[in-house]
């Protein structure tokens, strides 16, 4: 299927000449392949001949089929090739056969794998060995060219390795054609739909008897202090308020929001989990004030290193 619609050529060696050990050759042939992967009459009685090389163009139109993967609450779930560039995650619901009964849209999660390039390196001469070449003339002949490409070029090995990442938005807007959320979905794409979850979930620095997260029955139009003064034994002197976290189904994240005279806990839906943080753990996330002396002994350090650099370059090279 590749190569339908593409054309194929055929180069010849046309003359060998005993003196040379390269010979002339030439594309002899261009033809178009069919949509069926056949060619014209005209080419049926080509005859080809010791030598030749014969190539295959792809079509410059063919893509590769890409697949998706729908789980959990659609009526068949399953891999599916998505059938037209840009189709949207409404189009890959309607092939499934659409949402069951206990589809969970607000913790419908889109998994995305994306390529990540990391880069290991290595000096190819230790910080050691260089002083000791320096040091002796004889060495200094011997490892010159190798001090220099050690120096200029560090040996890197590039590896491409795969990163899963959450797509966050929300599926009842995606069922929409028009909406912002009805997202365009990419090779290796997982869509998973779980059932339906009517509980939320509270963890964190609670100050319950046992100290642990606890699932609760979710009640509407409650927020998340709600919760935690009801059934995970309130606040604790050690919690923060003001730091208390709401993670959403879909991955989305809030927290409460400081009005210096109280503050306003995150709104919560259902199959919501509720983060509370000590004061301790808030300072631990607390971002640690510039030194700046440090800063500046850090930079000097730098451009102390990079001049130390040039400088026995040149002295390398300046021996060529």
């Amino acid at each position: 299927q590749e190569a339908s619609g593409s054309r194929i050529e055929i180069s010849r060696v046309l003359e060998v000449n005993s003196g040379s050990i390269i010979p002339k050759s030439s594309v002899v042939l261009v033809a178009e392949i069919n949509t069926d992967l056949s060619l014209k009459e005209e080419y049926n009685n080509f005859d080809l001949q010791a030598n030749d090389q014969i190539f295959v163009r792809k079509n410059p139109d063919y893509q590769e089929p890409i697949h998706v993967v729908v789980d959990g609450e659609v009526m068949y779930p399953g891999t599916y090739s998505l059938t037209l560039e840009g189709d949207r995650i409404s189009d890959i619901i309607e092939r499934c056969g659409g949402l069951t009964e206990n589809a969970f849209l607000e913790g419908v999660k889109l998994y995305r794998k994306t390529k990540v390039m990391s880069k290991e390196e290595e000096n190819i001469i230790s910080e050691e060995f260089k002083e000791v070449i320096l040091s002796d003339t004889a060495l200094y002949k011997k490892y010159s060219k190798d001090l220099v490409n050690s120096e200029l070029g560090i040996r890197s090995k590039k590896r491409e390795f795969e990163d899963i990442n959450v797509v966050s938005f929300e599926m009842n807007k995606a069922l929409k054609i028009n909406s912002k959320h009805n997202i365009i979905l990419l090779e290796g794409d997982s869509l998973v739909i779980p059932k339906s979850n009517s509980t939320v979930y509270i963890t964190g620095d609670l100050y319950n008897y046992e100290g642990t997260g606890i699932s609760v029955p979710y009640f509407e139009r409650k927020r998340a202090n709600y919760y935690i003064n009801n059934f995970a034994g309130g606040y604790a002197r050690e919690n923060n308020k003001n730091r208390t976290v709401v993670v959403y189904p879909n991955g989305s994240v809030k927290r409460s929001i400081n009005y210096r005279l109280f503050s306003l806990s995150p709104k919560v839906t259902k199959g919501s989990t509720i983060k509370l943080m000590s004061k301790e753990q808030v300072e631990e996330m607390e971002a640690t004030p510039l030194d700046w002396n440090v800063a500046i002994e850090k930079t000097l350090i730098k451009v102390t290193g990079v001049m130390s650099l040039y400088l026995l370059i040149n002295r390398i090279t300046g021996s060529f």
